[in-house]
């Protein structure tokens, strides 16, 4: 009977449950940080599932698929062996005396066992979202970065310049403001925060956001993270924030801004709403540098919360991975059993032996027009989980003179803030090439790349004549490349956006403004 490799699925267990210290090059310490994070632990799951999974470019992982004679391997490149996984650690042509055995240039990949592939391993996750269940197995995927809170206060246009300046508490000298809210049954552990913010005049203070455990509607104790932000990277909108901190679960915390050496021509902004928008939390003011705090029940401040390692239904587009199937109603927050190997039954009418590949929603069949496969169909009613083995997750995107997104309408911006203009997303990653055409009507133009919140490279500086600007980027499978525009007096104006890249399909990318 065939076999498969598996990480040991206690060990595993564990390791998703708490990050956990280990020697020095442990297996599955794939960033060499001497932990086995969540990350790692969910790609581990992948892997022992059968799974190609879209490791992150700090791994530097590649999937090579079946070993083969002839061919260059380069370090952390994984082949498939005998049914065994290994990966490259010294680059080599490979020959019937370089095979994965040879233990000067290949090591096992993963804590190895044999099982029978029939063996239907279920792993706990938490949902975000509420899934229907309907009596047929629904193919769900790991969200990376996901949303759990998400106050908006009516501010999705998130550069909306109509936005009243009424509705912005200013941040400086001993004011100090904060957000309590509430993590749900499932949430241990924060990634990001994102805070609808602006700033007015030169501002280039010293920000601190911290997170503080609460009593009462109100912080206690000394934060559990405290972070210092450049001011120099605020902009009016949404500005993400890295966290990474371990909370518990139905818990409330507190989001508690300051900047002591702020004034009033030179200030931090915080949007708020004007009526009570968010249920589970409270705004916080203190005029003592915390001491003491007042709570507003009629406002709440814009923010959202993020976690890791939540699944929700397929889709072709965004940064999740398959991890498996569910056969039950689900709930925003809760925990669900989800099968990630073997044979599982409940589908209708499947043709046997055809390759099957989930679909937008969850659902699966044999057009793999998301080109990600599932498994095979064993019979009418049942489907092999087996691992993914199609080019589309080996492909990187690479720089090249071939025109793949038009974005051509002229858009303009009367702001000395940076605003956003075009925004496009990409489900490969890669490096692509960002050009642009950028004018100001007096003064000077500046244009910059944001991916995901975080700009990246220089600014472009043109002057009243329309002229080309150029930026490659680096980005990774479901980034949104977004288009920033500001001008030193005037109208800044830009068209023509055209991102250029090789090795992928045509409709890789969605316009979405």
């Amino acid at each position: 009977m065939r076999k498969i490799i598996i990480f040991i699925v206690a060990a595993f267990y564990s390791m998703l449950l708490i990050a956990t210290h280990v020697n020095s090059g442990i297996l599955g310490d794939m960033n060499n940080d001497n932990k086995i994070n969540l990350v790692e632990s969910i790609k581990s799951l992948q892997i022992v599932s059968g799974i190609k999974t879209n490791l992150e470019k700090q791994y530097g992982i590649s999937w090579k698929d079946q070993w083969i004679e002839n061919n260059i391997y380069y370090p952390n490149d994984i082949i498939d062996y005998h049914e065994s996984l290994y990966i490259c650690i010294i680059e080599h042509l490979s020959s019937n005396e370089t095979t994965p055995t040879n233990k000067e240039l290949w090591k096992p990949f993963g804590l190895t066992k044999e099982i029978d592939p029939t063996n239907n391993s279920i792993i706990q996750f938490c949902a975000n979202e509420n899934i229907n269940y309907n009596e047929i197995p629904i193919a769900v995927c790991l969200e990376k970065n996901a949303l759990i809170i998400d106050n908006s206060c009516n501010l999705y246009n998130e550069n909306d310049s109509s936005i009243s300046s009424v509705t912005a508490i200013d941040i400086y000298g001993v004011n100090i403001y904060g957000q309590t809210f509430k993590t749900d049954t499932g949430t241990e552990k924060i990634t990001q925060i994102s805070l609808y913010l602006d700033k007015t005049g030169d501002f280039n203070e010293n920000i601190e956001l911290s997170i503080y455990e609460v009593s009462n509607s109100l912080p206690i104790n000394n934060p559990i993270i405290t972070k210092n932000i450049d001011s120099g990277t605020i902009m009016h909108g949404w500005n993400r924030f890295d966290i990474n901190e371990s909370v518990k679960s139905s818990t409330n915390y507190a989001i508690v801004l300051l900047s002591i050496k702020g004034d009033y021509d030179k200030r931090l902004r915080w949007f708020y709403s004007k009526k009570n928008s968010y249920s589970y939390g409270t705004f916080l003011k203190s005029s003592d540098f915390g001491r003491t705090w007042e709570k507003s029940t009629d406002k709440d401040f814009a923010f959202k919360v993020y976690t890791d390692g939540r699944i929700r239904k397929c889709y072709c587009y965004g940064n999740s991975d398959f991890v498996g199937f569910i056969k039950q109603q689900s709930y925003e927050g809760q925990k669900v059993d989800v099968q990630v190997s073997g044979i599982i039954d409940g589908f209708n009418n499947l043709q046997p032996g055809n390759k099957y590949y989930f679909e937008n929603g969850g659902n699966i069949d044999t057009n793999g027009s998301c080109l990600v496969s599932v498994g095979y169909a064993t019979s009418y009613s049942q489907l092999q989980i087996l691992r993914q083995t199609d080019e589309m997750t080996s492909y990187i995107l690479k720089v090249s003179d071939n025109v793949k997104v038009n974005n051509n309408s002229e858009v303009s911006i009367s702001s000395n803030d940076w605003r956003s203009t075009k925004q496009v997303q990409i489900f490969y990653g890669g490096t692509v090439r960002v050009k642009y055409e950028l004018k100001s009507s007096n003064g000077q133009a500046y244009g910059k790349i944001m991916v995901n919140d975080t700009f990246q490279g220089t600014d472009c500086q043109r002057g009243t004549t329309y002229d080309s600007c150029s930026h490659d980027v680096k980005i990774s499978a479901g980034d949104i490349i977004d288009l920033m525009i500001k001008s030193s007096s005037g109208t800044a104006s830009c068209k023509n956006m055209k991102i250029y890249w090789d090795k992928v399909q045509t409709y890789d990318y969605r316009i979405i403004k």
